[in-house]
């Protein structure tokens, strides 16, 4: 076996352990969404080595009584569930209910949150970006993301 045969194996072999242990490049690399609780924050979002993608509720979709809000969750969970494919091992995505702990508002406020379904990026425990998601366009969300990681010096979308 040639040199650059022998090269190119080894390269495809690494490429596939990192990508095929849990569908991760990384260490802390997820593949779908998934929720937090603010006791998870310094770990999963200010300390993480990917960004990161936050989706803050103010309240769980079930249990608002505002059924117009409630709908509107649900289709920006729905979406961030689908746009999470795109984005595997280049960008973590958690979603947290603010609600649910009501002493981590200031935090959250200060990370972005502007309101109900607001998603933030947030990189080197730093605030990126942020979006009140109003739509039912998946595009804008995938804009979102794209255009920020689009930005970042050696990215590979």
């Amino acid at each position: 076996m040639a040199k650059r045969e022998i090269y190119s194996t080894v390269f495809i072999v690494i490429y596939l352990v990192g990508v095929c242990s849990d569908g991760m490049l990384g260490a802390n690399a997820q593949t779908y969404p998934f929720d937090i609780s603010a006791d998870d924050w310094d770990d999963l979002v200010l300390k993480s080595e990917f960004p990161v993608l936050v989706m803050y509720t103010t309240l769980p979709c079930s249990k608002s009584p505002d059924t117009s809000y409630t709908e509107t969750c649900s289709v920006n969970q729905e979406h961030l569930n689908n746009v999470a494919n795109h984005f595997i091992g280049r960008i973590n995505m958690y979603r947290i209910d603010v609600g649910d702990y009501p002493w981590f508002e200031p935090t959250a406020i200060e990370f972005g949150m502007k309101g109900k379904d607001t998603f933030a990026i947030i990189d080197g425990g730093k605030l990126k970006d942020t979006l009140v998601f109003r739509s039912d366009s998946e595009e804008e969300l995938l804009m979102f993301i794209s255009g920020y990681l689009g930005s970042l010096p050696n990215s590979y979308l």
